[in-house]
C-alpha cells in the first residue's frame, strides 16, 4: 500500500478533519460523503456499468438515510449521475473560467439557473417512495442485509441484486405491519397537528398554522403542513390520508392545510357543520375543490368511523372556538378527548367520559380545560400543544394548576408527543 492508495488518502483526509472538529461524526453531510466515497472505492472493481453503480450506491446510502430521510427518489440514481456530470464537466469548470474572466459571471449563472431548475422539476413531480422509520433490529438487519448482497453480486448479479430487493422490501413490509396504533400530537409551534393511526385508517386533526403579525416585514417561509405533517406522515410509510378533521377555523388550526395537499393526497375534509365565519368556511371549500379533496360535515353525535365520537358542536354559536369539534376516541385501547379550543362554557355540555389522555382546550389558555370538566373525565395523561416563549403565555399558570397530579407533557419542553400501548412519551428531535 502506497501513501497514494485512494483509501488511505481517504482516511487521512477524514482522520484529519475529525482531529480539526471532532462533532464531526455526528453530520450527516461529513458521514455520506466519506462512507459513500470508501464505498465506491472499495467496490470499484466489481460494477460493470454506472447505471448499476448508482442505483446500489443509493441502496447502501440507505444504511445511513433510511433514520433521517422520509422518502427516497426512485429517480435518484439517474440524477445522481447528471449532478456528478455537472458538477465535474459543467460547474467547476466554468466556475474556473469565471474567476479567470469575471465578465462572463451572467453566462455562469444562467448555467446554475438551467440546472436549478432540472432539479425544482423533480421535486415538483414528486417520484418517492415513503421510508418508514425503522426499530434498531431492523436497521441491524438492514446493514447485514445489504452486505450481503453486495457479496452475492460479485458472484451472482441476478442473486445478489434479488437478496438487495428483497431486504429492502421485507424490512419495509415489517416495519409497516408491526407498527400498534397510536396518536402523536407533532410540535408545530403555537398550533394544533394529530396524527392518528387506527388500524389502517389514518388522519390528521388540526394542521398547524403561522401567525404572521402584517407589521413585519420578514414573512416565515415555514408551513406546518408541508414541513412537518408530511414529513412526519412519510416517516410512518404513509403517502395518503383517510381523513383531515379541522376542529375550527382559526388559522393556528387550518393555516397549514394547503402545504399538506400540495404534497400529500387526502381522501376527505371533515369540517363543522355549524359555521361562525362564512368567509372561512368558503376558503376552505374553495380550497378543498382545488385539490380534488371531499368534503364532510360533522356534528355531535356523528361517528365517522367506530372508534371516533363527535361529541359537539351540537348548536350554533357566537364564535368559532365555541364551533371547535369537540372528539371522543379509543385508539389502541386508550381513549383521547380532544376538544379544540372549546371554551369553559361549552365544556359544560360535553358527556362524562372516562378519559386517558386530554388535550388541554385552547392550548392551555385559562378559558378552557375548566375544574369540572377535568373533574368529569379524571384523565391521567394532560397534553399541552403549545409554542416555545409564545406571545399568549400559554399554557396559563391557572391551568396549570388545575391539572397538577396529572401527567403532563408539552409540545414546547418535550417535543413530538407519542400516545401508544397506555403510556405516552415526548420525543425531541
Amino acid at each position: 500500500m502506497t501513501i497514494r492508495d485512494p483509501i488511505r488518502l481517504l482516511s487521512w483526509c477524514a482522520a484529519g478533519m475529525l482531529a480539526v472538529q471532532p462533532f464531526l461524526v455526528t453530520n450527516l453531510g461529513f458521514q455520506l460523503t466519506v462512507g459513500m466515497t470508501f464505498f465506491l472505492l472499495v467496490t470499484r472493481q466489481i460494477w460493470t456499468g454506472l447505471i448499476e453503480l448508482s442505483v446500489f450506491a443509493q441502496l447502501f446510502g440507505l444504511i445511513v438515510l433510511w433514520q433521517v430521510q422520509p422518502v427516497l427518489s426512485v429517480a435518484a440514481p439517474i440524477w445522481n449521475l447528471v449532478m456528478a456530470i455537472c458538477i465535474s464537466w459543467i460547474i467547476m469548470p466554468l466556475a474556473f473560467v469565471t474567476w479567470m474572466f469575471p465578465s462572463i459571471a451572467p453566462l455562469f449563472m444562467v448555467v446554475l439557473d438551467a440546472i436549478h431548475g432540472m432539479f425544482t422539476l423533480h421535486d415538483d413531480l414528486r417520484p418517492w417512495l415513503p421510508l418508514h422509520d425503522l426499530a434498531l433490529p431492523s436497521q441491524i438487519a438492514l446493514c447485514l442485509g445489504l452486505w450481503g448482497s453486495l457479496t452475492l453480486i460479485n458472484r451472482n448479479r441476478w442473486i445478489g441484486w434479488g437478496a438487495a430487493i428483497m431486504t429492502c422490501g421485507l424490512i419495509a413490509g415489517w416495519s409497516e405491519w408491526s407498527e400498534s396504533s397510536r396518536v402523536t400530537f407533532l410540535d408545530v409551534g403555537q398550533g394544533d397537528a394529530i396524527v392518528v393511526e387506527s388500524g389502517r385508517t389514518i388522519g390528521v386533526i388540526d394542521v398547524g398554522g403561522v401567525f404572521q403579525d402584517p407589521n413585519e416585514q420578514k414573512r416565515s417561509t415555514f408551513d406546518p403542513g408541508e414541513d412537518v405533517l408530511a414529513p412526519y406522515l412519510w416517516k410512518r410509510g404513509e403517502r395518503s390520508l383517510d381523513f383531515v378533521l379541522l376542529t375550527h377555523a382559526d388559522h393556528d388550526h387550518i393555516g397549514g392545510l394547503e402545504g399538506l395537499l400540495k404534497v400529500v393526497t387526502v381522501e376527505e375534509l371533515w369540517i363543522s357543520k355549524e359555521v361562525a365565519n362564512a368567509e372561512k368556511r368558503e376558503e376552505l371549500l374553495h380550497l378543498a375543490a382545488a385539490y380534488d379533496v371531499s368534503v364532510h360535515y360533522l356534528e355531535a353525535d356523528d361517528r365517522p368511523t367506530p372508534w371516533m365520537w363527535i361529541v359537539a358542536p351540537n348548536r350554533p354559536h357566537e364564535d368559532e372556538n365555541g364551533h371547535s369539534i369537540s372528539l371522543y376516541m379509543n385508539v389502541g385501547g386508550m381513549r383521547y378527548l380532544l376538544t379544540g379550543d372549546l371554551p369553559i362554557e361549552g365544556e359544560a355540555e360535553l358527556p362524562t367520559l372516562d378519559v386517558d389522555v386530554f388535550k388541554l382546550g385552547h392550548h392551555g389558555s385559562n378559558t378552557s380545560s375548566g375544574e369540572e370538566l377535568l373533574e368529569r373525565i379524571d384523565p391521567e395523561w394532560v397534553i399541552a400543544s403549545v409554542g416555545s416563549n409564545n406571545r399568549y403565555g400559554h399554557p396559563h399558570e391557572e391551568t396549570l394548576r388545575r391539572v397538577v397530579g396529572k401527567r403532563l407533557l408539552r409540545t414546547d419542553l418535550n417535543g413530538m408527543i407519542v400516545c401508544e400501548e397506555n403510556m405516552c412519551r415526548g420525543i425531541i428531535e
